[in-house]
């Protein structure tokens, strides 16, 4: 008799997983952006634009 794992992931609907605990979660993609060529003063605005 094979015993299978059960996924702790009970259902998925959009962004959304819902657990087999009862917990809900959220996940999003967020782009990426180059910014090594830059200085330090420079790379501060890509980053507040990303938290606003």
């Amino acid at each position: 008799m094979k015993v299978f794992t059960q996924f702790p992931v009970k259902h998925v609907e959009g962004n959304l997983v819902f657990g087999r605990d009862g917990t809900v979660w959220a996940y999003y993609q967020v782009e990426g952006f180059a910014y090594d060529f830059r200085d330090m003063m420079q790379k501060f605005e890509p980053y507040s634009n990303q938290l606003s």
